[in-house]
């Protein structure tokens, strides 16, 4: 599928090979050139955290399924340290300085413990997974990046459900939520309703965040914050006169007061957004999330401003985005990573 329109885009085959290529015994690589796995570069505890995520979400269509969260369960346990997470594990297998330990990676390898410790699988992999998000908790208080905050509800939302302190998730919740509320506050105005002074990357983290805040609470202040930002971010990102969503590119992020930049533009976000709009189409059942998110997710098949598909076909891989040059060709780990996890949550509440 190199083209589609959204009237008749419609789920197509899904292929794991990518994944599979991309990973090796110590865990997934980061990078590709083109197809090929590049280990100059290493690996992520950031892309390790996703991939066990999708192993768990996709359960029996993976292939060796138990092998493979093994391997990116022992990468995050070994990329525990007494003050966080480290995040880049080199090609010689040595640690690169992590100069934040509580960075964004730190949420992204919490959401997939607690995603581990919920799980219909075995006892001993469950322990291994509830232990090690028990000994990093006392660090949650310390984070302060909207995104690591915002994976660190998601990962309260799935953890309320084995926890035996649930009004400590309940307040933990809580503080988290009110901290968003009030980045969202300070930042507003009367024509951005954000939580950041720019729109950069991996947005619809963000009001997901409050989203599961409400379902962990029932308290409809979150909620309404969160559809608020998410339609504040769908209007800005989605092009209603060509029919297609143009994010934010990383060449320069769009700002409250800036131009937008066309180019740069990333899987991550289309995949973020997509699962930000199933979560509001499962709360609310309004058919717009719905749309959006079936739109979301058609960026990665052609409905972007390139007109082009980034998923590869032949390999299973996805592009790793849109370049003043045209499509980029490599595929590495974040790219596939972010549509297997969209796809899945698109799949869950398809109509």
């Amino acid at each position: 599928m190199e083209k589609t329109s959204t009237g008749r885009f419609s789920l197509p085959a899904l292929k794991f090979d990518h994944l599979y290529r991309l990973t090796d015994k110590t865990g997934i690589l980061e990078h590709s050139f083109f197809a090929i796995p590049d280990k100059n570069h290493g690996y992520t505890t950031d892309d390790n955290a996703r991939a066990l995520q999708v192993c768990l979400r996709w359960g029996k269509c993976i292939s060796n399924r138990e092998k493979l969260i093994d391997t990116y369960l022992k990468f995050l346990i070994l990329a525990k340290k007494d003050n966080g997470f480290f995040n880049d594990l080199k090609p010689d297998l040595q640690w690169k300085n992590c100069s934040n330990p509580l960075g964004e990676h730190f949420g992204r390898a919490m959401y997939a413990l607690a995603e581990i410790a919920n799980e219909d699988i075995d006892e001993k992999r469950r322990k291994t997974a509830d232990l090690t998000f028990q000994q990093m908790s006392g660090l949650i208080d310390l984070t302060l990046s909207q995104r690591t905050l915002a994976n660190l509800i998601a990962a309260f939302y799935h953890r309320q459900k084995t926890a035996k302190n649930f009004s400590e998730i309940k307040e933990k919740t809580k503080n988290l939520a009110d901290f968003l509320i009030q980045k969202k506050q300070s930042f507003s105005d009367s024509n951005w309703h954000w939580f950041e002074e720019i729109l950069s990357y991996d947005n619809g983290r963000l009001p997901s965040a409050l989203i599961y805040a409400y379902k962990i609470l029932g308290k409809k202040p979150y909620l309404k914050v969160a559809l608020e930002t998410l339609d504040f971010l769908l209007e800005t990102t989605f092009d209603r006169q060509k029919d297609y969503f143009s994010f934010p590119g990383n060449k320069s992020w769009f700002t409250k007061d800036g131009k937008r930049v066309l180019y740069g533009q990333q899987p991550v976000e289309a995949g973020s957004t997509v699962e930000a709009c199933c979560l509001a189409f499962e709360v609310t059942r309004e058919k717009q999330y719905y749309h959006f998110a079936k739109k979301a997710l058609a960026w990665y098949h052609g409905e972007n401003i390139l007109d082009v598909s980034l998923v590869d076909k032949e390999t299973g891989g996805v592009k790793d985005g849109i370049d003043t040059a045209g499509v980029n060709p490599n595929q590495g780990a974040e790219s596939i990573l972010s549509y297997l996890i969209a796809y899945h949550s698109f799949k869950k509440v398809q109509l």
